[in-house]
């Protein structure tokens, strides 16, 4: 029995045996059962850099940055346990403040927050978002080597150590999530955020392009801006996880901001990239529900992490809720264009993150056939290139329309975690 979630439920997808090539997913290995100990662990013994211990003084004020709500909220399983650490060295608990590293995303409500980091969390310390729109908000702290100036929100910088948090994946441009994006663009100005994220279209060297794509690190001009970026800010620590399809912790990786996250990627390179000996004329992806499929601005990055697994003008049913609609008002705009072509001559005169976005919805809506099972109006559905359903039988039925007779598929219930790897 195959099942996939969808917002903060599940169904099952009943395919013939015959026709399912494989459910591609996070390998099954042993987890960390006791998180406070596997912290304890991975702060004495980091990687690139001295232990906790050491890096850390009494009286000194401390920034922890947290991801936002559009994660899975793991970093509330070991923050109070990290407090905690950080009390034994003689900081207390109101010379701690946490920012949540929003980005371009909206910001949180109270209730969010504590969602975020627990009720004991929320209770010793003082939480802030980062507000990416309000130039005022940011303090200048040098220009990359790609030219792009690194404003940085200034609640950050007024601390005297940073401790930057996350959870390591794949991303369809910068290569991989966790590490150095909770810098950048998880604390800078949207102005930063948009000089970096143009680096997707246009580069200096135009060759360049082609290297901003999900699993590639090396030669990516995203991912080396945001290394420069990071390494400006100087956080004293990362502690970033890697998670199991339960949203349990595999593995932690903590340490340098750059070195401790490449030891991450290096693991989910073998834990996260299922071999396969073709692509499929059909794929299920699923985000693997809420907070992963939110808004369709993450509901996006499952569906492209599908291509990798299905054949060129095959089909996806893509699951995932969108209860808060697009998750930019700017998409909608872009989408009224119709077509990828005026999309990137408006983005080469005017370059925002989310006409990106809708450029490369539609992109993917002319190579593939995409039903897309969501809460979103079919409008808007239609709008981007594909074919609502209300649920999974409504989908295959007409997913049936399109495929041979002896049709192969695969299912990956958690599709933003997954970059299928031919062999």
């Amino acid at each position: 029995m195959i099942k996939v979630k969808f917002d903060k439920e599940e169904f099952e997808v009943n395919l013939a045996e015959k026709n399912v090539l494989g459910v591609l997913d996070v390998r099954d290995l042993p987890y960390v059962k006791d998180v406070q100990s596997g912290l304890k662990e991975i702060l004495s013994k980091p990687i690139g850099t001295k232990s906790f211990g050491k890096i850390f003084k009494a009286g000194e004020k401390v920034c922890i940055l947290v991801s936002d709500i559009t994660r899975v909220p793991i970093t509330k399983t070991y923050l109070p346990y990290l407090l905690n650490e950080l009390n034994a060295l003689g900081i207390a608990d109101n010379d701690i403040f946490i920012v949540f590293t929003v980005g371009t995303h909206r910001k949180h409500t109270a209730e969010e927050h504590k969602k975020l980091v627990g009720e004991e969390v929320y209770r010793r310390v003082k939480c802030f978002d980062h507000e990416a729109r309000d130039k005022s908000q940011h303090v200048y702290i040098g220009t990359t080597s790609r030219g792009n100036k690194i404003n940085v929100f200034k609640k950050v910088m007024e601390a005297d150590r940073i401790i930057t948090t996350g959870t390591i994946g794949f991303h369809y441009f910068a290569g991989y999530n966790g590490g150095r994006k909770n810098i950048l663009p998880g604390i800078c100005s949207y102005e930063t955020i948009v000089a970096n994220h143009k680096m997707t279209m246009f580069c200096k060297k135009a060759s360049e392009a082609k290297y901003s794509a999900a699993g590639i690190y090396e030669h990516n001009p995203i991912n080396e801006d945001m290394v420069e970026a990071a390494e400006m800010v100087k956080p004293a620590f990362m502690i970033n996880v890697v998670l199991d399809k339960n949203r349990n912790i595999l593995k932690f990786f903590a340490g340098d901001i750059v070195k401790a996250h490449k030891k991450g990627v290096d693991f989910i390179n073998k834990v996260y990239r299922p071999k396969i000996k073709k692509v499929a004329d059909m794929v299920i992806a699923s985000c693997g529900g809420h907070p992963l499929d939110l808004n369709f601005v993450q509901v996006h990055k499952a569906i492209h992490q599908a291509t990798f697994a299905v054949k060129e003008g095959g089909v996806i049913i893509a699951v995932g809720s969108c209860s808060e609609g697009y998750g930019s008002e700017s998409i909608e705009k872009y989408l009224s264009m119709r077509n990828v072509e005026t999309i990137e001559k408006a983005l080469a005169i005017n370059y925002e993150i989310q006409g990106q976005t809708a450029r490369a919805m539609l992109k993917k809506s002319r190579a593939y056939r995409i039903i897309f099972i969501t809460k979103l109006p079919p409008k808007d559905v239609r709008a981007m290139g594909m074919v609502p359903a209300s649920d999974i039988t409504e989908a295959l039925e007409l997913a049936y329309r399109w495929l041979p007779e002896n049709f192969s598929a695969y299912v990956i219930p958690n599709s933003m975690s997954i970059l299928a790897k031919i062999v």
